[in-house]
């Protein structure tokens, strides 16, 4: 045996070791980040999912508040749910599908425009508050339950095992809300046409 072959077959296994190495270090890094990702979209599912809930049952509990005899409205909440927050975790974040990431962080300027939109017609359009009570909540609770269910599909995280299908519920209460805003819009369009 040569002293050239000796060294060809040491470069050779140092560097297939190096390339294992390399393979095993990477595999790893990714199954780590998979699991990161797939742990914090979890995480994020069940605060939109407690926040979808919240909304349901705020429109639940609208549905039968009670009226004085003085008053022209029922005592309505008007308030939107808190959402919780989302947990503090920059590398589940970086994890985490980027376009989904970003439904999440903007979800909550959704929220903040809701709550002005119901104080708005607070103050300005009474008669139309509890479609657009309806509306918004319903509407952020949808919005809230399908991102969870998003990152539940993009991440394979387990689909929300939940007792009440509350999603069907909030989706029946946009459409009602939605349709009265469309009649009324054509009724106020039909009036100002025939004057």
């Amino acid at each position: 045996m040569d002293w050239s072959t000796l060294i060809q077959t040491f470069v050779g296994a140092g560097v297939g070791t190096a390339a294992v190495t390399g393979l095993i270090s990477i595999y790893r890094e990714h199954r780590h980040k998979k699991a990161q990702a797939a742990y914090m979209a979890m995480r994020l599912a069940v605060e939109l999912e407690a926040f979808a809930a919240d909304c349901s049952n705020l429109i639940a509990s609208n549905s039968i508040a009670e009226q004085g005899p003085d008053q022209q409205f029922p005592d309505w909440n008007t308030e939107m749910p808190e959402i919780a927050p989302y947990p503090d975790d920059p590398e589940g974040w970086r994890a985490i599908d980027r376009k989904l990431a970003g439904r999440c962080l903007n979800f909550r300027n959704k929220i903040v425009g809701s709550r002005s939109a119901i104080a708005a017609t607070v103050e300005l359009s009474i008669d139309d508050l509890e479609n657009e009570l309806n509306e918004h909540i319903a509407a952020r609770g949808l919005e809230a339950w399908q991102l969870a269910a998003a990152l539940r599909r993009r991440h394979s995280v387990e689909d929300a095992d939940v007792v009440w299908s509350f999603a069907g519920q909030l989706e029946e209460t946009l459409r009602k809300a939605e349709k009265t805003k469309e009649d009324r819009a054509k009724a106020q369009s039909s009036i100002f046409n025939s004057a």
